[in-house]
Parts: structure tokens; C-alpha cells; sequence
């Protein structure tokens, strides 16, 4: 929220003027959506992170199936770089939480 959309302090009610702020860590959600997509996104409070992570689970398992380990983890590792990325972004560029 920028300066010009904010609400002045004076109109506010004290108690709500004076809570803290709080905003999920990029980080955390970038590296949880490396670890088992789908994970960061529901850290992030988005609910298609769980069907993202059971797409995952059925797509490694069948590629695992039919072309073997080495292969599975070169096809994934990108996809899971690219949605750690992702889920990097979109907890830099959420809005901040009252705690």
C-alpha cells in the first residue's frame, strides 16, 4: 500500500493504528515450494497449493515409473526451481497482515 492509498492515522481507531504488521518471508515459501511444490503456496495461504503439490506427487511418480531416476530429477529439478521462484515472488509482492 503506498502513501497516497493509506488511510491517515488520526481517522483510525487507536487499537488498530497501533498492530503490528506482519508479512510471510519469501524465503521460507521459495524454499518449501523447492522442497514439495505446493507447500510454500499453502504457507502463503493459497489454496491450489495442495492441488499443486498432488500433481507433483502424481507426475514424479509416474515419470519415476516410466523413464527412470536420473531422468525424473532432470526434468523436475527446473519445474521445481521455477515454482520456488515463483512462490519467492509472490510472497515479496504480498500485502503486509495485522498480526
Amino acid at each position: 500500500m503506498n502513501s497516497k492509498d493509506a488511510i491517515p492515522p488520526l481517522i483510525l481507531p487507536r487499537g488498530l493504528y497501533q498492530r503490528p504488521r506482519i508479512q510471510k518471508n519469501p524465503l521460507i515459501a521459495g524454499f518449501l515450494n523447492f522442497l514439495l511444490p505446493g507447500l510454500g503456496y499453502g504457507y502463503l495461504g493459497k489454496w491450489w497449493g495442495i492441488m499443486i503439490f498432488q500433481i507433483d506427487i502424481t507426475v514424479t511418480v509416474w515419470t519415476f515409473k516410466e523413464m527412470g531416476e536420473t531422468n525424473t530429477y532432470g526434468l523436475l529439478f527446473p519445474v521445481y526451481f521455477l515454482l520456488a521462484i515463483h512462490a519467492w515472488y509472490l510472497a515479496k509482492n504480498m500485502p503486509e497482515e495485522p498480526a
